[in-house]
């Protein structure tokens, strides 16, 4: 009798030792999910206003360590309420995700793309603390939208307007930089 309980309770700690396994798994799995939701935008799968915030206070730090720079370009689409207005939301969703692919085609690696919200994009450029790197890559968003973008039988024109800002000559802070590249933004 007593081996049979010994057996019976060596089995049941087993199994709850699977079952536990399997609830970690399970849990890790779903604490992944909800990260990734919390710092990704859904729609275009890119960084979102939060993780884009991480991304430039480290590289801030790292450039502050490394003596370098780098450069915050802040983009928004011209006339992107005139397309979710006249062809519909489906229509402004597909601007939105083409938008963020043509980005992330002309960021290197070591860039990051993100969406901040609404039709505004930012890209920061990793080592790009001179004019001219910036200067060159905002001339390839442009030319990206020289093509129309194609949607449900529809050809939507858009064009960008940019607006950037160097670290460390146009803000040392992740606040004073992203005040100067708006600034820019509006000016385009």
């Amino acid at each position: 009798v007593v081996a049979v309980r010994l057996r019976y309770v060596q089995q049941r700690s087993r199994d709850l030792a699977r079952l536990v396994e399997q609830r970690t798994h399970e849990l890790t799995q779903l604490q992944h999910q909800l990260e990734e939701l919390a710092y990704s935008d859904a729609l275009t799968g890119l960084p979102n206003r939060r993780m884009f915030g991480d991304h430039c206070r480290r590289m801030i730090a790292g450039a502050q360590r490394q003596g370098g720079g780098f450069a915050l370009l802040l983009i928004d689409l011209d006339h992107f309420k005139d397309v979710n207005d006249t062809l519909g939301h489906d229509a402004g969703d597909a601007l939105l995700v083409e938008t963020a692919r043509r980005l992330r085609a002309i960021a290197r690696q070591a860039d990051v793309v993100a969406r901040l919200g609404g039709d505004e994009f930012a890209i920061l450029l990793a080592d790009a603390g001179g004019a001219g790197t910036a200067g060159i890559v905002c001339q390839r968003i442009c030319d990206a939208f020289d093509a129309p973008i194609a949607h449900d039988g529809q050809q939507m024109h858009t064009s960008p307007s940019i607006g950037v800002a160097l670290f460390p000559a146009d803000g040392q802070t992740q606040d004073a930089l992203y005040k100067s590249a708006d600034l820019a933004l509006y000016e385009a």
